[in-house]
């Protein structure tokens, strides 16, 4: 009887693996051989899955995005109202979330070269702003009586900060360890709420 293949299975074993292989290496000098040594697979059964390395790093950054989300919207869905506890989960502050933020920050370099990639890139950057939208709104309930304007600005600095923060303790670990950044992402969100607070609503938005 001819052995039954979760090609699905096989697909995300493939793309994490690569995962690994790009934190370590960078998109530029990781080759298929590293990705098929990191999966214990062959080069072939790679190209089975993936016509080229451009395609299984676009699925190992969808596949990073999917697990930041399904971690922020387990905290949504169960009534987390603390942006910080939501956000904190983007950083790289264990071994996973580091090898997670390693990829997208080495891929943030190769994306102004391939128009593919950054076709991918802007896809992922709408969701996050999508996903990190809903998570204002849920942790600051007040931010749906904000102006549109208002809620932009919070919105945007939020996540242009955590991709700031993210490169720094990245590329700088030994000058960005854990602690210093929950402490810069509770500063940030700390001064961003009070600014917000204090701008002008809509007449018809007032409480």
């Amino acid at each position: 009887m001819p052995k039954i293949v979760d090609h699905e299975a096989q697909r995300r074993h493939i793309a994490l693996s690569a995962c690994r292989a790009l934190a370590r290496r960078g998109v530029e000098r990781t080759t298929m051989a590293d990705i098929a040594r990191e999966a214990s697979v062959t080069t072939g059964m790679i190209t089975h899955y993936f016509a080229n390395k451009r395609d299984i790093v676009a699925a190992a950054l969808r596949l990073v995005f999917q697990r930041t989300e399904e971690r922020i919207e387990a905290m949504i869905e169960g009534g987390e109202d603390r942006l910080f506890s939501i956000l904190k989960e983007t950083l790289p502050i264990d071994a996973a979330r580091r090898d997670e933020c390693a990829v997208w920050v080495s891929f943030w370099g190769k994306v102004t070269n391939d128009p593919k990639l950054a076709a991918v890139n802007r896809t992922l950057h709408e969701d996050a702003l999508d996903l990190y939208g809903r998570a204002i709104g849920a942790a600051w309930p007040e931010s749906s009586h904000w102006r549109g304007a208002t809620f932009d600005a919070v919105h945007i600095s939020v996540l242009n900060f955590l991709n700031g923060l993210t490169a720094s303790a990245v590329t700088s670990p030994q000058g960005w360890p854990v602690e210093r950044q929950l402490e810069a992402l509770r500063l940030h969100l700390s001064m961003i709420h009070r600014w917000a607070r204090e701008q002008p609503r809509d007449a018809d938005q007032a409480i």
